[in-house]
């Protein structure tokens, strides 16, 4: 009798390198993208993924790896650590061809980094998986972005559409975005 977990086909037709939603049993509420991560990724990133754990050292190196990659096809590759990126032209006036940087950058992420720092970012503002418009909402409403009439389903909505009825790129709507648990970052 084979056994199906959540993401994966019958233990006894699935590959050595296919995940078993158990194999992410560590990674708790986070175990299904871990899963899929995983089922997406190359080498690098799986043995990374594999424990089910990101560390910041792990997030740091697959960086440094992406910033090599970048810079081996001739841009300077800078991230931050609220999640945000620059690159540039490292030929000196040469101009920015975001397309030409773009195409480098989808080759260079799959090989070091398509997952690892998206699940590390997500794991750190939301560890328990806890809903985004709840978390998001009481997040907005006590920084005074919104009122308390503004709903969780209000924000779903604009959350889905892009366009939000507040200035979502004010200090204190980043924010909540970034932190809404206010974990790691201060206002």
């Amino acid at each position: 009798m084979s056994t199906t977990g959540a993401c994966s086909k019958p233990l006894a037709d699935r590959t050595a390198d296919e995940p078993d939603l158990a194999q992410f049993v560590d990674a708790g509420p986070w175990a299904a993208d871990f899963a899929t991560a995983f089922a997406d990724a190359g080498a690098y990133e799986r043995a990374v993924l594999r424990d089910g754990v990101i560390t910041s050292a792990e997030r740091a190196d697959a960086h440094t790896r992406l910033a090599a990659c970048m810079r081996d096809s001739g841009w300077r590759w800078k991230e931050h650590d609220d999640g945000g990126a620059e690159g540039e032209p490292l030929r000196s006036g040469a101009t920015a061809d975001v397309e030409d940087m773009s195409r480098h950058l989808e080759d260079c992420s799959k090989r070091w980094d398509r997952n690892i720092s998206l699940l590390f970012e997500q794991i750190r503002r939301n560890p328990e998986k806890r809903d985004e418009a709840k978390i998001s909402v009481t997040c907005l409403r006590r920084a005074g972005v919104v009122g308390s009439s503004y709903s969780e389903r209000q924000w779903r909505s604009e959350d889905d559409s892009g366009v939000f009825s507040f200035d979502e790129w004010s200090p204190a709507a980043v924010h909540c975005r970034e932190d809404p648990l206010g974990l790691w970052r201060t206002p």
